[in-house]
C-alpha cells in the first residue's frame, strides 16, 4: 500500500497530528480523547449511602435514591451491627451479641441463678423464682479443699490436717512440746526448761547488776553515751596524745600537730607551716632531691638547675640563636643586605661594582658573621 505507514517502536506525537484515513494500534494512550462514539449504556459512575437510602448518579447525569427498609435472605459476610430496633423472622449466625434480649424461647430446665450462707444455712435462688433454703449441722467424710474456719463449738469424731490452730485446746494427748511455734500470749505457771528462749520482747527477767553501754552517737568531737540504766553523758575529746588510727584519718577543719606527725601519706588541699626547709634539714625522711613529680606553680632555682630533659610551655630568658632568613643584593654599591630571624638586618660589603656583576647568584659565599649577639 502506498501511502501505509508502519511504526514498529513506538511513536510519540509532541503537536496535533491528523489521520486522515484508519488508524490501527496495539495500544493508544491519550490524555484526552475527542469524538469518541458515545456508548449507548447507562452505567452507574457515584455511589453514596445514608440512613438506608442509597444516592445514585449514573453515567448520563441522573441522580435517583433507593431506599432499603425490608431485606429477604440477606447474607453479610463480615460483623452486622444493628443500632435501633429490628425484626428478623429468622436469623442465622456464629454469634449473636446484644444489651437485650427478648422473647427467647424459655429453657425448661430448673438450675440455679442465686446462691448465698450464713450461719450453716445455704439460700438458693433457680430460674423459675423460687427460693429455699438448705441447713448443714452435721458433715460425714467431708474433704476441704483449702482452710476452715470454726467461730463455734465443733466435734469432730477425727480429723486429719497438716495444721490446727485454737485459742483452746482440749483433750490433747500430751502435755509437753515436741516442737512448734507459740504466737500468742502463753502463760508457763509451772516454770519452763528450754535449751534455747528467742523471743522479741522479754519481761521480769532478773536485773542484771553490771552496768554497760546501750547505745553510741557521735557529733562535733563529742561521744554520747547511754547505758542500761537509762543514763546519759558525753564524752568531748578536743586534745589526743599519742593516738594511734589504724586506717584512714579525714579532717575537715583547722588541725594544729604540736608533736608531730608520722603517716606514710600526707593529703590535704592546704599545708600551713611558718617555715619549710626544702633541703630535708628539719624535715624526717625527706630528700632533697625529686625522684619525679609535676611543679605546680613559679619556681626559682637559686643554685642552678641540671636536668636530662627540660619541657615547658614559654621558655623565658633564653639565648636566641640567630640565622639569616633572606637577603638583597645591590649591585651599584656591591653590598649584600640580608635579614635575620630576629628582624635585624646586617650588610656585607666589597663585592665589584664593575658594569658586570661579581656575584654570582648559584655561588655559595662565606659569611663569617652570619651570627651576632642581640642582647
Amino acid at each position: 500500500m502506498a501511502n501505509e505507514i508502519v511504526i514498529k517502536n513506538g511513536f510519540i506525537s509532541q503537536g496535533n497530528p491528523l489521520v486522515g484515513g484508519n488508524l490501527s494500534a496495539t495500544t493508544i494512550s491519550a490524555t484526552t480523547y475527542q469524538n469518541l462514539p458515545v456508548d449507548p449504556n447507562t452505567y452507574v459512575t457515584a455511589f453514596t449511602y445514608n440512613n438506608n437510602t442509597f444516592t445514585l448518579n449514573d453515567s448520563s447525569g441522573i441522580t435517583f435514591n433507593a431506599t432499603i427498609n425490608d431485606v429477604t435472605g440477606l447474607t453479610v459476610n463480615g460483623n452486622f451491627t444493628v443500632t435501633g430496633n429490628t425484626t428478623l423472622s429468622s436469623v442465622t449466625a456464629n454469634t449473636i451479641s446484644a444489651t437485650t434480649y427478648q422473647n427467647l424461647p424459655i429453657d425448661p430446665n430448673t438450675y440455679i441463678t442465686g446462691f448465698t450462707y450464713s450461719i450453716n444455712t445455704f439460700t438458693i435462688n433457680d430460674n423459675s423464682g423460687s427460693t429455699f433454703n438448705a441447713t448443714i449441722n452435721s458433715v460425714t467424710g467431708w474433704t476441704v479443699n483449702g482452710d476452715l474456719t470454726v467461730t463455734g463449738n465443733t466435734t469432730l469424731s477425727s480429723v486429719t490436717t497438716n495444721t490446727i490452730s485454737a485459742t483452746t485446746y482440749q483433750n490433747l494427748p500430751s502435755s509437753q512440746f515436741t516442737g512448734g511455734t507459740v504466737s500468742g500470749a502463753t502463760n508457763f505457771t509451772g516454770g519452763l526448761t528450754a535449751n534455747t528462749i528467742s523471743a522479741t520482747t522479754y519481761q521480769n527477767l532478773p536485773v542484771n547488776t553490771d552496768t554497760y553501754v546501750t547505745a553510741f552517737t557521735y557529733s562535733n568531737n563529742t561521744f554520747t553515751l547511754n547505758d542500761n540504766s537509762g543514763n546519759t553523758f558525753n564524752a568531748t575529746l578536743n586534745t589526743v596524745t599519742g593516738i594511734t588510727i589504724n586506717g584512714d584519718l579525714s579532717v575537715t577543719g583547722v588541725t594544729n600537730l604540736t608533736g608531730g606527725l608520722t603517716a606514710n601519706t600526707i593529703s590535704a588541699s592546704t599545708i600551713t607551716g611558718t617555715t619549710f626547709y626544702g633541703d630535708g634539714s628539719n624535715l624526717t625522711g625527706i630528700s632533697s632531691q625529686f625522684t619525679g613529680g609535676t611543679v605546680y606553680g613559679a619556681t626559682n632555682f637559686t643554685g642552678g638547675l641540671t636536668a636530662n630533659t627540660i619541657s615547658a610551655t614559654t621558655y623565658q630568658n633564653l639565648p636566641l640563636d640567630i640565622y639569616v632568613t633572606g637577603g638583597t643584593y645591590d649591585n651599584t654599591t656591591g653590598t649584600a643586605t640580608f635579614t635575620n630571624n630576629s628582624g635585624t638586618t646586617f650588610n656585607v660589603s666589597g663585592f665589584t661594582t664593575s658594569g658586570t656583576s661579581s656575584f654570582d647568584y648559584g655561588k655559595t659565599y662565606a659569611i663569617t658573621n652570619n651570627f651576632q649577639n642581640l642582647y
